[in-house]
């Protein structure tokens, strides 16, 4: 069995600070070498031995003071590289304060210089080579900045740390005064007024948002985040096991309104153990049903639908549940008796319908026969084999009708309505503009602006 170690931050800090100990060292030698042509005199060499353990003290409390050691070397970016520029500069700077007030001896100036390239040189290769490495392999660099300063974050954050997911949280940045400048994992927690500065600074590309976020504020975030540049935004969740999960920003999380969550419990009562028939199964609605039936423990789903490929797709993807797939049209009246009297339905759901309007207007006769018809032999056979419950998917454009589409699915529901139905209750529940669904007008504003 293969173990894998994960860094941590305090592994992260010894190994670097034992590595930049043998660098500090090796370039203020080699920076002597230079200095005296590679032939150190026996004075200059006695100075070197006194002073190089002062310097790399004061570079490693410096480089620790700069929290230089609490970065991440397969996540090295440029304004770190900046940080240690600072932190060589200071350092050289205390140290010639020290060496001069304290020290007495000979001691070549002109090595200092020297020792800040050298230092600079070897420290920056050494902090690019894993990412270099990376890049040579075709590893993808995400730079990521956290928005919202909360459990989620820091369960965001452990998560990128350990591997689990392919971002690299480099900031974080929440509207709350009180959290601005805590630290979060070692990640500073800035004001998000900053955030454009921040997205230029760590060069961004991806943002998670861990905060909630009423539908207009988060279309406003969302819209700000891409003018910045940022072209992944997700949206972080906490699971009941403490993992984080996260998902693209998705149209309904930009609506003025909330979905509504189902009554699952009421859903799992009424469709454990039943065979539900689900006509139009390979279609947006259709497949959907499906896939929450077969969650709810049905006993059995005959899925019926016209399109090859769709009812293909949707079997293959229904692998936990038994189920049938039947390639018919509920226009054909005959094989769709024999389907019934085969397989004995609980339950029927009936989504199988044209909904596109403009194909529907041009395409009367068609819109009538799979509509009007096709609806009046699912509602005839579900009566005629005493199916407990028969649903109707409707369509809001069956009120008060203006096209052809909403008309066949009014006279559908005045056909539910009036028929005599013996034992079998029967149901229409009207649907909106499904989003995502083929027909969709989400769909194609997508591809416009796309």
């Amino acid at each position: 069995m293969k173990i894998r170690l994960r860094p941590t931050a305090l592994t992260r800090a010894l190994f670097f600070m034992i590595t930049d100990t043998l660098i500090f060292f090796s370039a203020f030698y080699l920076a002597f070498l230079l200095r005296f042509n590679f032939h150190i005199p026996p004075n200059y060499l006695e100075t070197f031995y006194a002073l190089v353990w002062y310097l790399i003290a004061i570079k490693i409390t410096v480089f620790f003071l700069f929290k230089i050691y609490f970065i991440t070397w397969r996540y090295f970016v440029l304004s770190d590289m900046q940080k240690i520029l600072y932190a060589l500069l200071i350092s050289e700077v205390i140290f010639i304060l020290i060496e001069r007030l304290y020290y007495t001896g000979p001691f070549p100036r002109s090595a200092i210089p020297i020792d800040f390239l050298l230092s600079a040189f070897l420290i920056g290769a050494l902090r690019f080579s894993k990412r270099m490495l990376k890049n040579f392999k075709g590893e993808r660099l995400n730079p990521t900045i956290i928005i919202g300063a909360n459990q989620k974050a820091m369960q965001t954050i452990s998560g990128a740390m350990q591997g689990q997911i392919d971002y690299f949280p480099v900031a974080i940045v929440d509207d709350d005064a009180s959290m601005v400048g805590a630290y979060f994992h070692n990640k500073k927690v800035h004001p998000c007024k900053k955030l454009p500065e921040l997205i230029q600074k760590y060069e961004i590309s991806s943002a998670i948002i861990t905060k909630e976020y009423t539908p207009d504020s988060l279309d406003r975030l969302f819209e700000r985040l891409k003018k910045y540049g940022v072209k992944e935004i997700k949206l972080s969740r906490l699971l009941s096991n403490k993992e984080e999960n996260l998902r693209n920003v998705a149209i309904e999380d930009l609506l003025a309104r909330r979905p509504k969550d189902l009554d699952s419990k009421a859903i799992d009562r009424l469709i454990e153990g039943k065979v539900v028939m689900i006509t139009g199964a390979g279609g947006s609605i259709g497949s959907e049903i499906a896939r929450q039936c077969a969650r709810s423990g049905a006993k059995r789903l005959i899925l019926l639908d016209h399109s090859e490929y769709n009812l293909y797709q949707i079997v293959e993807e229904i692998t936990f549940c038994d189920t049938v797939a039947l390639m018919q049209s509920v226009v054909d009246r005959k094989l769709l008796e024999k389907t019934f009297r085969k397989y004995r339905p609980d339950i029927v759901i009936h989504a199988a319908a044209y909904k596109h309007v403009p194909l529907c207007e041009e395409n009367i006769e068609g819109a009538v026969l799979n509509n009007i018809i096709g609806t009046k032999n699912c509602i005839d056979l579900a009566i005629k084999y005493a199916v407990d419950k028969f649903v109707l998917i409707s369509t809001d454009k069956a009120v008060r009708p203006t096209n052809v589409m909403g008309a066949t699915k009014r006279i559908c529901e005045l056909y539910a309505q009036n028929v005599e139905s013996r034992n079998t209750l029967i149901t229409a529940v009207r649907f909106g503009n499904v989003l995502g669904s083929s027909g969709s007008v989400i769909p194609k504003f997508k591809r416009i602006i796309a």
